[in-house]
C-alpha cells in the first residue's frame, strides 16, 4: 500500500486508466472499460474515484449515454472486486489470512499473494467478458427507455465534470512523457531482478536455487511496494506532480491515513484468529465438516460449490471481502486440507535420490 499511495498520488494509476480507453474503438469500449476496471484493483478502492467518471467520460466521447459507463465502471470494480491482472494489495492480505489458516493442519505451509494469480487472470477476462454480454444485451435497452436528458443539463454536466470529454480523456504531454519514462523503469526494474535470480547461488533464489520457493516470490508484497513507489517517483518526476524527494513519504503518508479503518479491521482479524486458533474451535469445526463430508462422499467440484453458496449468503450481510474471509477461511481452509484436496501441483522431492512411492488412489 505504501508503494500504490506514490503511484495514485503522483497521478500514474489515473493515467494508465485513462490511456487504457483513450483510444478504444467504440465498438470494444464497454469490454475494455470492463477489463480496465480489473486492472484498477489494483488501487483498492481509489479505483472508484479515478474510473467512474471517467467511465461516464469516455462513453459520452463515443456517443453514448455516460449514465452506462458509469454503470459498467461501477459494477466492474466492485462486483469482479479484486480479480485483476496484476497481483493486488488485497492478495497479499488474503494470502496472510489463508497462510494463517493452513498452519493450524501444516505448521510450514506458506501461502503467497501470487499464489491465486492464474485464477485471478482467468477471473478477469471472464468476469470483463460478462460485464460486456449483460450491458450490451440488457443494460443498452433499458437505458434506451428512458427519456433524453435535456441539451441544458448535458453542458452542465460536462462543466461540472471540468471540461469535455476530449480534454478529460486526452492525455497532456507531460503525462505521455512520464508514462514513457515510467515504462521505460519497469523494464529495467525487471531486467536487473531477473539478471540477479540468474547465478544458481543468488541470494535471490531458494533452497537448492529454487525460483518458486524464492525470497522474490515470497516477498512479493515488497517487491510490487518497490517497483510501484519507483514507478510513480519517475512518473511524478516527469509530469512534474513529484517536486522533491519529501513528496514520496508525504504520499505515503496520506496512503496510510486510508488505510486507518482498515487497520483497526485487521486489529479486530487478529483477535478472532488468535482466539479461534487458542480455543480449538477452529479445527474441531474443520474435522468434523471435513468427516461429514467424507460420509457424504462428497467430492472437491461439490465442496467449492458449497463454499461459493456459503459465501455468497454471509456477502448480503457482510460486504468486506478480507473480513469474511477471515471468518470463514480458520474453517474452510483446514478442512479442504483434511479432504486431501491439492493445494498445489506436487513437485519431486531433492532431499533423496530414491525414488518416491506411488501413491494409493484416492
Amino acid at each position: 500500500m505504501l508503494g500504490v499511495a506514490v503511484a495514485d498520488r503522483s497521478g500514474l494509476l489515473a493515467a494508465m486508466l485513462r490511456a487504457g480507453v483513450a483510444k478504444v474503438p467504440a465498438r470494444w469500449m464497454t469490454f475494455a472499460l470492463a477489463f480496465t476496471a480489473m486492472v484498477a484493483h489494483i488501487a483498492s478502492d481509489a479505483a472508484y474515484v479515478a474510473l467512474v467518471p471517467l467511465g461516464g467520460l469516455a462513453f459520452r466521447a463515443i456517443g453514448r449515454s455516460p449514465l452506462l459507463g458509469i454503470v459498467v465502471a461501477f459494477v466492474g470494480v466492485s462486483a469482479g472486486y479484486d480479480a485483476s491482472p496484476l497481483i493486488t494489495p488485497m492478495d497479499a492480505v488474503l494470502s496472510g489470512l489463508t497462510t494463517a489458516a493452513a498452519q493450524t493442519v501444516d505448521p510450514g505451509y506458506v501461502v503467497t499473494p501470487l499464489s491465486n494469480y492464474f485464477f485471478s487472470l482467468a477471473s478477469s477476462v471472464v468476469l470483463a467478458a460478462v460485464i460486456t454480454f449483460v450491458t450490451e444485451k440488457v443494460l443498452v435497452k433499458r437505458v434506451a427507455a428512458l427519456p433524453p436528458e435535456p441539451e441544458e443539463a448535458d453542458g452542465q454536466a460536462a462543466h461540472t465534470a471540468g471540461g469535455t470529454p476530449e480534454v478529460e480523456l486526452a492525455l497532456a504531454p507531460e503525462e505521455r512523457r512520464g508514462l514513457r519514462r515510467a515504462t521505460v523503469a519497469l523494464v529495467l526494474y525487471l531486467v536487473v531482478i531477473v539478471v540477479a535470480m540468474i547465478p544458481t547461488g543468488s541470494p535471490l533464489r531458494g533452497e537448492g536455487g529454487s525460483i518458486v520457493e524464492s525470497p522474490v516470490l515470497s516477498g512479493i508484497a515488497v517487491v510490487l511496494g518497490l517497483l510501484f513507489a519507483l514507478l510513480g517517483a519517475v512518473y511524478g518526476r516527469a509530469a512534474g506532480t513529484v517536486r522533491g524527494g519529501r513528496d514520496i513519504p508525504d504520499f505515503m503518508a496520506q496512503g496510510m491515513r486510508e488505510m486507518a479503518p482498515i487497520l483497526v479491521l485487521f486489529f479486530a482479524i487478529s483477535q478472532f484468529l488468535a482466539y479461534f486458533k487458542w480455543t480449538g474451535v477452529g479445527q474441531v469445526l474443520a474435522i468434523r465438516g471435513a468427516d461429514l463430508l467424507k460420509d457424504l462422499g462428497v467430492t472437491g467440484p461439490v465442496a467449492f460449490l458449497g463454499i461459493v453458496v456459503v459465501c455468497t449468503v454471509i456477502n448480503l450481510a457482510m460486504t468486506s471481502g478480507s473480513a469474511m474471509w477471515a471468518l470463514v477461511a480458520p474453517v474452510f481452509v483446514p478442512m479442504l486440507m483434511l479432504l486431501h484436496i491439492p493445494r498445489r501441483p506436487p513437485r519431486p522431492s531433492t532431499a533423496s535420490p530414491t525414488p518416491a512411492p506411488t501413491p494409493s488412489p484416492r
